[in-house]
């Protein structure tokens, strides 16, 4: 005989150790309440469920749900979570009553990693060009940071809201421009099938030292308020797109 117990052979021992116990001694009483010796655990029939589909796109999304690859007996349900993030999930189902996630979208943002951050006028500019849809605003402040010399920078006059700069390039000085606060913009910040919302950002410029580069800084000021109209957004493409499982009650949106 070995002198080790296999994990078979523990568990066994463990079990014929519980069901020793009489039903008085799993479960006592002090002071006039009850306890019990063992934790109690639902066991709940297990099913297998696939993993679910990930996307990037709302189309590749809706053309999944139309599909009808794997259908389901109870409605299923889209829960837009944010501007970026979609989640297709089951009905109630089994003895738990669970939902399963049935497919995912998601879509990058890049401007998440733009919008708040101080950056030299250069990368400000391709960054305005690159993430944010074609606006007046948008055009309007490409312009007049084009103009910012990255020798010198002078701020001849702020009242908190907006900045007149003087600008030096080479040998000649530049007309003062104002920086106009807030400014409209549009960034790529939802899905790219829908309207990209536009919203109020807070645009300064700063130069810390002599030999420091100009700094520009773009800063939301609407609340997150644009979260709310993004999702709208999203929503009601899905439910133009899905107006027949919408119609049939196998499906549902929530945002």
């Amino acid at each position: 005989m070995t002198d080790r117990l296999d994990s078979t052979a523990v568990r066994e021992v463990a079990q014929l150790a519980q069901e020793a116990l009489s039903a008085e001694e799993r479960i006592f009483e002090v002071d006039g309440r009850h306890y019990s010796r063992m934790r109690l655990q639902e066991i709940v029939p297990a099913y297998r469920t696939p993993p679910w589909m990930r996307f990037q796109t709302l189309t590749g999304l809706r053309d999944y749900v139309l599909s009808r690859l794997d259908p389901e007996e109870a409605p299923c349900a889209i829960n837009v979570r944010s501007p970026n993030s979609i989640e297709y999930v089951t009905g109630p189902r089994g003895a738990a009553r669970d939902r399963n996630m049935k497919a995912q979208s998601f879509q990058d943002v890049p401007w998440d990693s733009a919008s708040g951050i101080w950056n030299e006028v250069e990368t400000t500019i391709i960054q305005l060009q690159t993430l944010c849809e074609p606006t007046g605003d948008r055009d309007a402040l490409i312009r007049i940071l084009s103009n910012v010399s990255s020798e010198e920078v002078v701020v001849s006059e702020d009242d908190g809201v907006s900045q007149k700069l003087g600008v030096r390039a080479g040998v000649f000085f530049k007309e003062q421009a104002a920086i106009p606060n807030p400014v409209m913009l549009r960034p790529f910040r939802t899905f790219a099938e829908v309207e990209q919302p536009k919203s109020p950002f807070i645009v300064r410029a700063r130069k810390l030292s002599k030999i420091s580069p100009i700094e520009i800084g773009i800063i939301e000021c609407d609340n997150g308020l644009w979260k709310i109209a993004a999702m709208n957004n999203v929503r009601r493409w899905l439910e133009f797109e899905l107006e027949v499982p919408i119609a049939d009650g196998s499906l549902f949106i929530f945002a």
